[in-house]
């Protein structure tokens, strides 16, 4: 029982890390490039802040959420530059979802503004659907 319950824990872990977009996953057989690099950090911004934004709507902290989705905007501005990690000929459909996920963003600006709880909600939920959509068409 007791190994069960470490296997479990450390799936967990790593299925977190995974789904978060921050899993120390090497690129096999070089160095990763700066290009890469920045990929990587872009998204581990956008992954933390993405949480204490959730956590924030949840305290109904509207002050935290606008300064969590700030930093989203301005680190959003890197992904037109991304290298797909999959699908590398669909760079036009990888853009519409880059628009989607940045209408969404700016429309949860606009509720945390307005401090309406239930639309900011609603819009969370959208802009997770937009990042899932991506992740499944465009990352490994």
């Amino acid at each position: 029982m007791k190994t069960l319950s470490i296997i479990m824990s450390l799936f967990l872990i790593g299925s977190g890390a995974v789904f978060a977009g921050t899993s120390d996953h090497k690129h096999v057989g070089h160095t990763m490039s700066p290009e890469m690099k920045k990929q990587h950090e872009t998204m581990t911004t956008i992954v933390k802040q993405w949480q204490a934004c959730k956590n924030a709507l949840k305290d109904n902290n509207f002050k935290d959420a606008d300064l969590a989705v700030e930093t989203i905007i301005e680190a959003a501005a890197d992904i037109d530059s991304f290298r797909l990690h999959k699908n590398a000929d669909k760079q036009e459909q990888f853009a519409k979802q880059c628009n989607v996920f940045r209408e969404n963003i700016l429309k949860l600006k606009d509720e945390i503004k307005r401090k309406d709880a239930d639309a900011a909600n609603n819009l969370s939920t959208k802009v997770e659907e937009s990042c899932k959509q991506c992740h499944s068409t465009f990352r490994k």
